[in-house]
């Protein structure tokens, strides 16, 4: 997850790129998505966040041990015999 600090360096990054832009559509769609992570960057970082990587690792570590993986089931196929004349 970003941090605040993070949000507001990509924010002055994207300042920078609009400023340095000659198209004045590009430089508006810049300077509002720089604004919208400085609104981001004010949100207080949720601290009841944890991270899910230890639980994740597990999680894959107990499927990857699984060995009663059933076997595909295989199925005969019947040829068809040629009538006899009699």
């Amino acid at each position: 997850m970003p941090s605040a600090k993070y949000d507001r360096e990509q924010a002055a990054l994207l300042i920078l790129m609009a400023a340095a832009t000659s198209n004045l559509e590009c430089a508006a769609r810049l300077e509002g998505f720089a604004r919208l992570l400085l609104e981001q960057a004010e949100v207080p970082e949720d601290t009841t966040f944890r991270d899910l990587t230890q639980f994740a690792d597990e999680f894959n570590n107990q499927q990857m041990r699984q060995t009663d993986v059933p076997e595909p089931v295989r199925q005969q196929q019947q040829q068809t015999q040629p009538k006899k004349e009699d």
